[in-house]
């Protein structure tokens, strides 16, 4: 997924909280991948979370203290200052209110961790299922964030092409870095980012190109990484890839250092709030590949999936792994399996069949393998030949685990 400020008194007992406190929560909290230790348990509420805000803010750099004067708290970072107040449904930003849609804070001192996520551009997932919660940062979080700061200036040209209104510039601007590296470089509308727009990172690599609203990213764009390559080409909707578009992310093989990058895999289909969901094609680097449905950024449903030594799955998905009926076939296009699976393995009633499509063993499965090897013997040719020949098929079949979708959709 820093030193934190709850009152001096408090400051110590949130902040640096047992490894206790994260066991007694059924629920694990990730921040940008890192476990968040709670003091109690989240209260889940849908497509949102209720949590303790101190620890949460106090991960991601905030200061947070208890304001002096009536009720609430204030999150400060890098000249920025966040007002959240109990029962509101707005937070307000150095001073300016802006609506959140929904209770900021519910009793207490828990924090929405939605209307929070859409304030400062981060991704938020819900998985009761699962009991894990993950909020993890985005392109916009820099864009808002740095806007927040209040640090950015303005190019002497940009004055001269923008139209004064009573809310607001609206026109062509330039602003730029406190390091003097351009900022965004496009169009305003009553102060905000909206129309054509660039936006750079400090370091001057352009991230961001395409349409805007609101200071999201709003329409057809392109997001690229701090390496420079296509991270993402399609639609957006306030600031979350929305409709149809084209998603890279890096290919890192097992074995090798981290960070070492080899090569891009590929998404092409629809979006839903940043997740892949509906039809849609993924290439994995290595050559496999899959098409077929999408739910909330998981496989579901039915699909066909092609291993990079020409081995092919078709038939039904749930939460990203095999699961119902499916076929497998060879390099050869041969059926070596039928039947049932369950978490990506052969369980239940199959057919085993060997490489010239002679069958081996129809029966049950379990875990991968023929259920009892004397029922196959029976029920299917006897003698050493076959037996070798169904522990080969069955060993071939238990190779072709997908290793990379298990990686994307973990």
């Amino acid at each position: 997924m820093k030193k934190l400020v709850y009152g001096l008194t408090l400051m110590l007992a949130l902040f640096l909280l047992p490894l206790a406190a994260s066991a007694a929560s059924g629920t694990q909290l990730e921040v940008n991948d890192k476990a968040i230790g709670l003091s109690a348990e989240p209260q889940i509420s849908g497509e949102t979370a209720y949590v303790d805000l101190a620890p949460v803010l106090g991960s991601l750099g905030y200061t947070v203290q208890e304001n002096v004067y009536g009720k609430g708290w204030t999150a400060s970072k890098g000249g920025s200052k966040i007002e959240l107040v109990p029962g509101s449904s707005s937070f307000v930003v150095n001073g300016e209110t802006v609506n959140a849609g929904a209770a900021v804070l519910q009793s207490g001192n828990k924090l929405n961790l939605q209307a929070f996520a859409d304030l400062t551009g981060r991704k938020l997932k819900v998985d009761g299922e699962n009991a894990l919660i993950s909020l993890n940062d985005t392109l916009l979080t820099d864009v808002l964030e740095t806007l927040y700061t209040g640090t950015l200036t303005q190019s002497p040209q940009a004055q001269k092409s923008l139209t004064a209104e009573n809310q607001g510039y609206t026109g062509y601007i330039k602003l730029f870095y406190p390091n003097g590296k351009v900022f965004y470089d496009g169009y305003m509308v009553n102060s905000k980012f909206e129309g054509k727009g660039k936006y750079y990172d400090s370091n001057g690599v352009l991230r961001y190109d395409g349409n805007w609203k609101a200071n999201k990213f709003d329409g057809q764009g392109k997001s690229y990484y701090a390496d420079k390559h296509l991270e993402y080409d399609g639609l957006w909707k306030a600031g979350k890839k929305q409709g149809y578009g084209t998603y890279y992310w890096a290919w890192e093989p097992c074995g090798e250092p981290p960070g070492s990058i080899t090569g891009y895999n590929k998404y092409v289909g629809f979006f839903d709030k940043d997740e892949f969901h509906g039809v849609g094609k993924i290439n994995w680097a290595d050559g496999s590949k899959f098409e077929g449905f999408f739910s909330k950024g998981g496989i579901e449903c039915a699909g066909v999936f092609h291993w990079s030594d020409g081995w092919k799955y078709v038939g039904m998905y749930k939460n990203g792994k095999r699961e119902g009926f499916g076929t497998e076939y060879n390099e050869k296009g041969k059926v070596i399996y039928e039947g049932g699976f369950r978490k990506n393995l052969a369980e239940g009633y199959g057919r085993l069949y060997d490489a010239n499509g002679k069958l081996l063993y129809e029966g049950e499965f379990t875990n991968g393998h023929p259920k009892q090897q004397a029922e196959a013997e029976a029920r299917t040719l006897t003698g050493f030949q076959s037996q070798s020949n169904q522990k080969s098929a069955a060993a071939q079949l238990l190779t072709h685990t997908h290793n990379q979708m298990e990686v994307t959709f973990q």
